[in-house]
């Protein structure tokens, strides 16, 4: 803990008698001191640490404007000592320095790293999607392991490119993160810093410098024979049936599964969904097919179109839905970690959760044939970026039907 003394400078008095007063700042055993004012050494008051009053016969000795000086120093010393106890700051050379030149520096709204992250996430949960959500939190975790393995408290003084290449180490290392969650993790601490720029919680630049390039990994999606399969399959329990539903209904519309929970029958119109998509909150127009709206019959009576069930327990039964359907074609996956490329052979099925529903629309509406307009207009893909990654499929289902066609005719 950080003390402020004020004392008389040992020594000879000058040609007027006089001696320095010294402020000093002890912190960490260390001394930080500083000449501010000159007073006889008769009219200090050691133990109070100021100039005392003179008397009537004496000539006066400036103790009301010294001792208002020192007590601004104390002032801002002690506002600043609070301040950091109560946001658990840590105290630097540069802090001490402006304090001994008479500064103010406390920081007004100043919030800790972490603790401004946990803000910084439940002011986001009122407009980002569920997934978005806990996309932050999980960064969040990160970075709590990352402060805690390495005793290392996170300041918003210490962000920089060097702090940033220790997460980055520290999530390849024991995180087993892939080149393309170093690229999320660098999104989001962006996004937090930008945030944190905007409540005068951090005032740096050097976040900026963030870098971690996304690469272009593999789409798994079903083909329309193996959705076909899918959605005849017969399985034994109700939970099966109704997670390969759920499953089947967001190949059918491109919906995301957060939407397809909250879908109610009032966002049925004329044979069309409409409906406020919770990551975008824009309203979206989605045709339906006569399959989406066979399902949509078939549980037509429920509060919401669907019976409720978890994420968590529809993820682990469409795996196993589509294992019982025979969909288990070897599938190859790229990872990259720290630039190094990795491969893993998994069955098809292993493969399979949620996000591969909107995945699967994409891509077969584009083997049938469907514009890329109108298939953006259904999906609410806003970025180009996000959409041309389907684009090789695409051109390889083209290739693939060229040649079945030509091989027919030499």
């Amino acid at each position: 803990m950080a003390s402020i003394n004020f004392y008389l400078k040992s020594g000879k008095t000058n040609k007027k008698g006089m001696l320095p007063i010294i402020v000093q700042i002890t912190h960490n055993y260390k001394k930080y001191r500083k000449n501010i004012c000159m007073v006889k050494p008769g009219d200090w008051n050691k133990r109070k640490q100021r100039v005392r009053i003179n008397r009537s016969n004496e000539f006066n000795n400036d103790h009301q404007e010294i001792n208002s000086l020192l007590d601004s120093y104390e002032a801002k010393v002690r506002a600043f000592l609070n301040e950091t106890i109560l946001f658990n700051y840590e105290i630097t050379e540069e802090d001490l320095i402006h304090l001994l030149n008479g500064k103010d520096r406390t920081r007004n709204q100043t919030k800790p790293f972490l603790e401004a992250f946990k803000e910084f996430i439940e002011t986001n949960k009122v407009t980002k999607a569920k997934n978005t959500i806990k996309g932050y939190t999980t960064v969040k975790n990160i970075l709590e392991d990352y402060s805690k393995d390495n005793n290392e408290k996170l300041s918003f003084k210490k962000v920089d490119v060097s702090l940033f290449d220790r997460i980055k180490k520290y999530a390849y290392e024991e995180k087993d993160a892939s080149d393309n969650y170093i690229s999320k993790i660098a999104a989001v601490l962006k996004t937090f810093l930008n945030w944190s720029m905007d409540r005068n919680y951090y005032t740096g630049e050097e976040h900026k410098k963030f870098s971690a390039p996304e690469k272009e990994k593999d789409i798994v999606c079903l083909t329309i024979d193996e959705l076909s399969k899918l959605y005849n399959h017969t399985f034994d329990t109700e939970n099966l049936m109704l997670s390969r539903d759920i499953y089947c209904f967001g190949c059918f519309t491109g919906l995301r599964i957060s939407d397809i929970k909250q879908l109610r029958s009032d966002h049925i119109v004329n044979g069309m969904i409409i409906k406020s998509i919770q990551k975008t909150t824009k309203t979206e127009t989605i045709p339906l097919i006569k399959q989406a709206k066979d399902l949509i019959e078939k549980y037509r009576g429920h509060l919401t179109i669907f019976p409720s069930i978890s994420e968590q327990k529809l993820n682990k039964h469409i795996k196993t839905c589509c294992q019982l359907a025979k969909i288990d074609t070897p599938i190859t996956i790229v990872k990259f970690q720290g630039g190094k490329r990795k491969e893993e052979t998994k069955p098809k099925y292993e493969l399979i959760t949620l996000h591969t529903a909107r995945k699967t629309f994409v891509s077969n509406s584009l083997r049938l044939g469907l514009d890329h307009k109108t298939i953006k207009s259904i999906t609410g893909h806003k970025k180009d970026a996000s959409f041309n990654k389907y684009l090789k499929i695409e051109n390889d289902f083209k290739k693939e039907k060229l040649n079945e066609a030509w091989n027919k005719i030499v």
